[in-house]
């Protein structure tokens, strides 16, 4: 089971400095984007039930995400690790249950 954390996207951010790793990491940012865009859908559709703050956070996510597997694709590991960065901030900012 892949599951997004503070420690997950730190060992990312380590394992993207490493060339071997980088198909790896790339792969990983895209699981992340599928499982932020499901999560995205899902609160789309029951909006009334979770509040439009929490769909306009996930879109945040799912577009910062988008934004970090573009650079990594296109081989800007400095871009993407620049990004990796906002994205820990607002997912430490945010991933607390007590804010929803």
């Amino acid at each position: 089971m892949f599951i997004i954390s503070e420690a997950q996207i730190k060992s990312l951010k380590d394992r993207l400095n490493i060339p071997e790793e980088r198909d790896a990491c790339i792969e990983e940012v895209r699981k992340m984007l599928e499982i932020k865009s499901g999560l995205l859908w899902r609160a789309d559709v029951a909006w009334c039930c979770v509040g439009t703050d929490m769909c306009n956070y996930l879109d945040a996510e799912v577009r910062t995400l988008e934004d970090i597997l573009i650079a990594l694709e296109k081989g800007n590991i400095v871009g993407g690790l620049l990004m990796l960065d906002a994205y820990e901030s607002m997912f430490c900012k945010y991933s607390r249950p007590d804010l929803f």
